[in-house]
């Protein structure tokens, strides 16, 4: 039968249980107490009942290590941050948690970065008396271990040489967090004290205070600098790759048909569909042009894709005319390779991810970056045109005087006066319409008035090869028919002003997009090219207008109407009518068209007739508002059709492009190895992964292109010059913790004493007070620089003494003393070593 006890018998044998259960933590706080201590762990070192003797100095290289505890915390903590800035470290577009909750993740870094800490001892005796402040929980270990070491020097000399404590030095060194501590009384006290007026008595220890006070100004906002990670584009490598042909032959400076060579553009298909042919953007820029609605005032974008290439053009114009009209877009040829480039990069980085995910460069964290940018410094094509409008003009006078816009290099041309250039263009018009054979038969000799032929087109544009200003790069005369007879015309001048222009070419991939494959078999640029200029802040921001600066960044073309010719070749009807996928490109002209003479007037238009054709003309009897958005209307078209085929340039000469990337073979474009993955998808700048082709053989007629891929996200890198002075600090604060470490193992002495301020207060309540004057007037404070400079020493005395001990007496207890500043200490009043000092009076 079970038999149950009473609660008193039960109480003596829980209470034997608990002390079994104890005892091994008992030992171990016994063992650990140095440590713990050290550490801030004090409150499991606790000692029950009244306070035992205790040893000032220990004389034990044990002892030395469990108090040099406090510097492994934060040098090990400034030695990860250290390691991991240097070597960076990319996170993606989130930090690593749940997703979409950034804020609260950098919230809790700020929060473990500044934290409210109540009675620390680096956070005691400040000026407002309340016992609370905010410190960088590192910066809370590295004032610790700062403090260690510039208190223990002083202390750790008591056995041998009697080294003294000053007052302030003890309240300096705590509240050195502060950076008015360096023009405060108690520094300026502890520097100017009679006990180190020569420097070299206590140099050390001065330098110690100095940097102590440097450090704990700079630990804190050194830690969170390198700490807390923050969004920049992270350099992951790229590619290098040749493009086939010298800088004058990939941007030539003066374009005429015969910087074509070999290549024909003799066919209608290859006039609209082969990307290598000037025209070959027409039918695109047509599309876009006819639906177009918008022209807004500021810089926008139009995305256009034709056969081969998808690109951004950049347009810059203004209806009320008061800036001029600009439009780039990125170099065709360059695009294509730096696509085939990042294809080769995106199945290195997929390759990496499969077999290699937890090496480095992490592919893991660059699949989760915000945005994947690859960047190319090149050249591309900027093209501005401004045009006049004019009163009617007869073909019949001998004459034909007209002004031109006169457009510089480095000016803008629509200010305050515009300029011009007044040309005669009567025998370079004739000429150019009779090789068309527009001219009546009757009027074909030189010298005189002309008309037009029946079946001339309706809208003309003829090049001139004219010289309207340092910027002019051809004159563009454009007539309209305004009577049966071919004589009276509405003209509209125009000078095209082109130009080559340092710019970087950009293939971004989204965090919700990936990049798309390159096709080698028929070249298509499939990823979308953005072009941005060195200068198109400018462009962007520019209230007065934009030219271009005088800093060799932008070189001028000059355009001879016979490449314009390519630009804008005749095309049959029959070839846009059976290019199903794109609107009619004569669509509104047709709506009139009723006869065979207007059919046959349509066939001889040109490409840029046939644009031009979906605008009205401005007239002299318009409004100034209609004025000016035909204008701008017009000079939005000629520019976007010159810069397409401009950025065309060169193109004749990549054929093949796949020739010209040796390190893999034909047809198996997507495989790739290690050794190639590595060479591309890197941190740092991009490296060659192979050498210049075979199929390149002069040097002299190559370019090296280098591309950049920058994926943006969190990370962890320098980036400034206070990022790498938070570097050198937090490795100072190293060096310091090693070296004052074999500094005390080296002496095998160390001291626990006077950790705190409450500590110090106890010492100080139980010494007797100092004799007058040495501390007269101080009960509310103290403001004078003698008191400030006085010493205080801390010294052995005979317990329950107040005044000098007999010699023989056992001195078991210390005191705080201020003396003279030339009393002599004897000997036997320095503490000893390994001593157990007791209660005080």
């Amino acid at each position: 039968m079970a038999t149950t006890r009473s609660p008193a018998k039960l109480k003596p044998h829980l209470l034997s249980a608990w002390r079994t259960l104890t005892r091994p933590y008992k030992w171990a706080t016994r063992r650990f107490r140095l440590f713990l201590r050290a550490v801030g762990l004090g409150i499991l070192a606790i000692v029950r009942g009244d306070e035992p003797p205790k040893v000032l100095v220990y004389k034990s290289r044990r002892a030395v290590i469990f108090r040099s505890a406090v510097h492994v915390l934060p040098a090990c903590v400034s030695l990860i941050l250290i390691t991991l800035n240097l070597h960076g470290y990319f996170i993606g577009r989130e930090l690593q948690g749940y997703s979409g909750t950034d804020d609260g993740k950098l919230g809790a870094l700020q929060v473990a970065a500044k934290i409210q800490v109540l009675s620390t001892p680096a956070a005691s005796l400040l000026q407002d008396q309340r016992l609370i402040a905010l410190y960088d929980c590192q910066e809370l270990l590295i004032l610790a271990s700062a403090y260690h070491s510039v208190f223990s020097a002083p202390i750790g000399a008591l056995p041998k040489s009697g080294t003294h404590l000053k007052n302030h030095q003890e309240r300096a060194s705590l509240t050195a967090s502060a950076s008015s501590f360096f023009w405060s009384l108690e520094f300026w006290g502890a520097i100017l004290s009679h006990n180190t007026r020569h420097w070299r008595q206590n140099y050390l220890l001065v330098g110690l205070l100095v940097f102590s006070g440097v450090l704990a100004t700079l630990a804190g906002p050194s830690t969170a600098v390198l700490m807390i990670p923050r969004k920049l584009d992270w350099p992951v490598g790229g590619g290098i790759f040749w493009l086939n042909g010298s800088e004058s032959e990939l941007w030539p400076t003066n374009l005429g048909a015969g910087y074509l060579q070999d290549y024909a553009c003799l066919t209608d298909e290859a006039r609209l569909h082969d990307f290598r042919c000037p025209s070959a953007g027409y039918l695109s820029i047509f599309a876009q042009l006819s639906t177009w609605w918008n022209f807004p005032d500021a810089l926008h974008e139009v995305q256009l894709q034709d056969s081969s290439i998808r690109k951004i053009f950049y347009i810059a114009s203004n209806i009320e005319r008061i800036k001029d009209t600009w439009i780039y877009t990125a170099h065709g040829p360059t695009a294509n390779l730096q696509d085939a480039t990042v294809n080769f990069y995106r199945n290195g980085l997929l390759y990496l991810r499969t077999y290699n995910r937890h090496e480095a460069p992490y592919p893991v964290s660059l699949e989760l970056a915000e945005s994947k940018k690859f960047e190319l410094n090149t050249q591309v094509p900027a093209v501005r045109v401004a045009c006049l409008e004019h009163r009617p003009l007869s073909l019949q006078d001998v004459s034909l005087p007209i002004t031109f816009p006169k457009l510089e290099q480095f000016a803008m041309y629509r200010t305050r006066k515009k300029a011009g250039e007044i040309i005669d263009i009567a025998d370079a018009l004739r000429d150019n319409l009779a090789a068309r054979g527009l001219v009546a038969a009757n009027d074909t000799n030189t010298g005189g008035g002309f008309s037009l032929v029946p079946e001339a087109p309706q809208l003309l544009a003829v090049p001139l090869n004219i010289t309207a200003g340092s910027a002019g790069s051809l004159g563009l005369l454009i007539l309209e028919q305004l009577d049966i007879e071919g004589t009276k015309m509405n003209p509209v001048t125009c000078t095209v002003d082109a130009r080559w222009t340092r710019a970087t070419s950009i293939i971004e991939a989204s965090p919700n997009g990936d990049i798309l494959a390159h096709d080698f078999v028929r070249d298509q640029t499939r990823n979308v090219v953005k072009t941005e200029l060195v200068s198109s802040s400018y462009i962007q921001t520019g209230l007065n207008g934009f030219h271009p600066p005088d800093d060799a960044s932008w070189k001028h073309i000059q355009i001879h109407p016979d490449w314009f010719d390519l630009l804008s070749p005749r095309v049959s009807n029959a070839s846009l009518l059976n290019d199903t996928s794109r609107p009619n490109p004569d669509y509104r002209r047709q709506e009139h068209t009723t006869t065979l003479q207007d059919q046959t007037q349509i066939e001889d238009s040109t490409l840029l007739e046939r644009l031009l054709s979906l605008y009205d003309l401005p007239t002299t009897g318009s409004s100034s508002y209609i004025t000016g958005l035909r204008i701008i209307a017009l000079e939005v078209a000629i520019s976007m059709l010159f810069t397409d085929g401009l950025s065309r340039t060169a193109a004749h000469r990549h054929r093949e492009t796949w020739r010209l990337f040796p390190a893999w073979t034909y047809n198996a474009w997507h495989a790739t190895n290690e050794s190639l993955a590595r060479s591309m998808v890197r941190h740092g700048a991009p490296i060659e992964t192979y050498s210049r082709p075979d199929v390149l053989k002069d040097p002299e007629h190559t370019t090296r292109m280098v591309m950049h891929a920058k994926f943006f996200g969190y990370a962890l890198t320098p980036t400034n010059w206070f990022d790498y002075l938070s570097i050198v600090l937090l490795l100072a604060h190293i060096l310091l913790a090693i070296a004052h470490t074999a500094w005390s193992l080296w002496r095998g002495e160390t001291s626990e004493a006077w950790d705190s301020i409450p500590e110090l207060v106890v010492l100080a309540q139980q010494s007797p007070p100092a004799g007058t004057p040495l501390l007269d007037n101080t009960c509310a404070g103290a403001r004078s620089m003698r008191t400030m400079r006085r010493v205080v020493r801390v010294e052995s005395a005979v317990n329950g003494s107040s005044g000098a001990a007999p010699a023989t007496a056992a001195k078991d207890t210390l005191r705080l003393t201020f003396r003279g500043v030339w009393d002599d200490r004897k000997k036997d009043d320095i503490p000893e070593v390994e001593f157990a000092y007791g209660n005080g009076p």
